[in-house]
């Protein structure tokens, strides 16, 4: 079939990539910590990035947000609950459904818009994540919906997507245990960088290295639920040792509690505009 909406090119467009050179590329994978133990974008190791939250952005969407974590954006929205899907197993408690995709230019290299692996794995962790902090019980027999798109992905996407989803949930008025929070944490010898960029992020079968000596052997990202202290997901990438982990689990779940004072805020505020404008 072919794509109508789709401009063509002309026939002598050549790929930016190609005029790319060896130099270039070389430093997009060496990002050297300062002698004062500064990341490349001048945070400190256990920093975590500025946080842009908006809502209500999607029209007819029971509720919505836009995040910004750095220059990771993801914008997200609920929908429901309504009707179990044709072909649903029969439930007395509610099903929450999530699918979350990358937009073909979110990335440098060109996405397919058909779902891959990927976004099955991220949807499937999200998914369950907000099962376990939503009553279920409320909406028996129906389901919900969260649709996530990242815009652009410069890192921490999983721990970005469930800060969209917590607050697009939080805002849609459907009643909650908790609010999930994720944090993504790139470990190597002796050292943690949380919240990594996609620089920082450890990537297999690639020399990644924040000093010539310590190079990043994975990542951990955690989804905590905190006002119940309970861990609904754990994804890890890369190799970790029993002695390690405990402080790389340490390291995620303070960024957890970090991001989360800063969706309360945002909730405080919403909440007193919805107030006022009733």
């Amino acid at each position: 079939p072919t794509w109508n909406f789709i401009m063509k090119a002309p026939e002598d467009t050549k790929s930016p990539l190609l005029f790319v050179t060896k130099e270039d590329d070389e430093d997009q994978k060496v990002f050297l910590l300062s002698s004062a133990k500064v990341r490349h974008d001048g945070r400190l190791l256990n920093e975590i990035r500025n946080i842009s939250i908006q809502s209500d952005v999607v029209h007819n969407a029971t509720g919505s947000a836009y995040v910004e974590m750095g220059g990771t954006k993801i914008i997200g929205s609920v929908f429901g609950p309504r009707e179990l899907a044709r072909g649903e197993e029969f439930s007395l408690e509610g099903q929450v459904n999530c699918s979350l995709k990358f937009a073909p230019f979110s990335k440098k290299f060109r996405k397919p818009p058909n779902q891959e692996q990927e976004d099955k794995e991220l949807s499937i962790l999200i998914g369950q994540a907000m099962k376990a902090a939503t009553r279920c019980v409320t909406f028996p027999k129906l389901q919900i919906d969260i649709n996530l798109l990242v815009l652009e992905d410069c890192g921490s996407v999983l721990s970005v997507a469930v800060l969209c989803a917590s607050v697009a949930m939080a805002t849609s008025g459907i009643e909650m245990r908790d609010l999930p929070v994720a944090c993504t944490v790139s470990f190597g010898k002796e050292m943690f960088l949380c919240d990594p960029t996609s620089q920082e992020e450890y990537k297999p079968m690639d020399y990644t290295y924040i000093t010539s000596s310590t190079p990043l052997t994975g990542n951990l990202t955690s989804i905590y639920l905190s006002s119940l202290g309970e861990l609904t997901g754990v994804l890890q990438k890369g190799v970790l040792d029993v002695m390690m982990s405990s402080r790389v689990m340490e390291v995620c779940l303070e960024g957890c509690l970090r991001i989360r004072e800063r969706i309360k805020t945002f909730l405080h505020e919403f909440e007193t505009e919805r107030k006022r404008n009733m």
